[in-house]
């Protein structure tokens, strides 16, 4: 929370998208050893049923914690996407995706906007910037 105030950008609350069920997966219990084997990996079970089966949680975070130790890629791809909803939803919500096009300077440094679609100097700018330039336009953080 305090990244999002310092940024003066919106918490990104992606957990409550993730649509992780709770409870546990049937037959999984081999799922983390042949994990294991194809990657490499030491994931332990973490709180394992009677039949040593393991949660929903735990195959969307192998180390019983971060997302992102999923050696499958499966993970990041379902936060990629809901970063990119939720991060489309706040940018289409603004004045900002209203830049005019003729204010992009070909052949000169790029201009950047905020939110708002105010023109503002980057360098002195902290959060979300709409980038418009040469090369088209981009969504930045800074």
């Amino acid at each position: 929370m305090w990244i999002s105030e310092h940024y003066g950008i919106p918490l990104l609350d992606s957990w409550n998208y993730t649509d992780i069920p709770d409870g546990y997966i049937p037959n999984s219990s081999t799922y983390l050893s042949e994990l294991n084997e194809a990657y490499g990996t030491s994931f332990k079970s973490v709180y394992p049923d009677s039949e040593g089966n393991i949660t929903y949680f735990q195959k969307f975070c192998p180390d019983g914690v971060h997302p992102f130790s999923d050696p499958t890629g499966e993970s990041d791809r379902i936060l990629n996407d809901i970063t990119s909803n939720l991060l489309d939803s706040i940018l289409t919500n603004t004045a900002a995706k209203e830049v005019p096009s003729d204010t992009i300077q070909n052949g000169k440094s790029s201009r950047y906007y905020n939110m708002e679609g105010i023109s503002v100097n980057a360098k002195e700018r902290k959060g979300f910037l709409i980038e418009r330039g040469d090369k088209g336009t981009r969504k930045v953080l800074r």
